[in-house]
């Protein structure tokens, strides 16, 4: 007659070195799956945002588009008076 092994003496059928790297592994996965959707709910909430500001505050859009326009022409020509004085 054969006598029943205990739970604990029976060899884990992997190694737990390997279990420990695949729970690592799925872990992993799932931050980078919820980052990901994080980014997109938010890169979305920025974007409805800016269209119903625009749709909202029109002459404010306008007038913020206008002054970005400014500060970067006065960049370039900043940079271009730099290098010219070089």
């Amino acid at each position: 007659m054969a006598r029943a092994v205990p739970a604990w003496m029976i060899p884990p059928s992997k190694p737990l070195r390997t279990r420990i790297k695949e729970l690592a592994r799925w872990s992993t996965l799932r931050f980078q799956e919820a980052a990901v959707k994080l980014g997109n709910i938010v890169k979305w909430a920025i974007i409805v945002f800016v269209v119903w500001w625009i749709v909202q505050q029109p002459a404010h859009a306008a007038h913020l588009v206008h002054n970005i326009g400014n500060l970067l022409s006065s960049a370039a020509n900043g940079l271009s008076n730099f290098f010219t004085s070089i």
